[in-house]
């Protein structure tokens, strides 16, 4: 069943809702939090112009949009939608550009543009892209997260040649876990005692 959106400008925000989903999403991956992509969409930003004859609504000016625990952050966001029956009608793409931030609970993926399908239920991120999770950082050209399946996948390009990585690889730096003297966290003493007793037996 479709979910019906109307345009009401309220304190510089909007609900608009996506259309109804079968099942819940994942976000960047299985250690992301669980997004609704059924949920409406609030946004916030400076100002607000509507192309009726084009079906495009643009947001400028620190906008920022809220669907579930996914947020999207933007200088600029185009809305494109479907009309329907009387107010009613659906969203199915929004376009993000200029210094464009999409963030889970856990997560927060940084780049150039954006382009979130919301009929499709994903987000492709361009251009300079960071990924961080805690203090593991990734860095690409081009980030896809499929928020049904929660899987994403990053890739190198041009972009990362012109920053000095001849190679245009995707590059990742992950910390390791240490405990509090600086080391690196010890495996648990059971399986010590079990490797010393298999070395005991030989």
């Amino acid at each position: 069943m479709k979910r019906p959106f109307a345009f009401i400008l309220l304190a510089s925000a909007l609900m608009l809702a996506a259309p109804a989903s079968a099942q819940d999403g994942g976000f960047l991956g299985a250690m992301g939090e669980p997004i609704d992509t059924s949920a409406p969409i609030e946004i916030g930003a400076d100002a607000l112009e509507v192309l009726q004859n084009e079906q495009v609504a643009i947001f400028s000016g620190n906008v920022d949009a809220i669907q579930g625990d996914m947020r999207l952050r933007a200088s600029e966001l185009r809305v494109h939608y479907s009309s329907g029956s009387g107010t009613g009608g659906e969203i199915s793409r929004i376009n993000a550009t200029g210094d464009v931030q999409v963030s889970s609970a856990t997560e927060t993926a940084r780049g150039d543009s954006a382009i979130y399908n919301v009929l499709g239920e994903e987000v492709t991120m361009e251009g300079n892209v960071v990924l961080t999770q805690g203090s593991n950082v990734i860095q690409g050209d081009r980030l896809t997260i499929d928020l049904a399946s929660g899987h994403s996948r990053i890739e190198g390009g041009a972009s990362m040649v012109s920053e000095g990585n001849d190679s245009g690889r995707v590059r990742g730096v992950f910390t390791i876990p240490r405990d509090t003297d600086g080391a690196a966290d010890s495996p648990p003493a059971d399986e010590t005692e079990s490797e010393a007793e298999s070395e005991g037996a030989e």
